[in-house]
């Protein structure tokens, strides 16, 4: 949604997620109570299990997990070309204790596909080719 815009609104449909979402949510209409939905419900609408983003922080990360997304943090640096310096050690470390944030949650459930979706075009593909 955007300034000057409106959402339909349907009995028993949802709106395609969007990324701003967490800045202009979806709404849920519960009799007279209007609320946003939660990280939860956004990834049960994409067809994700409710814990899919549980337990992704690491409270003591080893050199070898620094070292991977060390790599992994510059890979993206490079890809994107953007000329940031690269992550130092403690930036990593503090990122990896705590990589959740509900902004980063609602981005990736309003930027991505829905899991049937894909599955059921990909079992066309299959299909198609057999």
């Amino acid at each position: 949604m955007t300034a000057g815009s409106f959402t339909q609104v349907r009995e028993e449909q949802s709106p395609t997620l969007q990324a701003r979402d967490y800045k202009d949510p979806n709404v849920v209409n519960q009799g007279y109570i209007v609320r946003r939905l939660t990280e939860t419900e956004c990834a049960a609408l994409q067809g994700f299990p409710r814990w899919w983003c549980t337990g992704l922080e690491t409270p003591k990360p080893t050199e070898e997990d620094i070292a991977f997304w060390k790599e992994v943090f510059e890979a993206h640096r490079r890809a994107a070309g953007k000329s940031k310096k690269p992550k130092s050690r403690n930036q990593i470390v503090k990122w990896l204790k705590n990589p959740y944030s509900a902004g980063k949650a609602y981005a990736m459930w309003g930027n991505g596909i829905a899991l049937p979706c894909a599955l059921f075009v990909m079992q066309g593909i299959v299909k198609a080719e057999d």
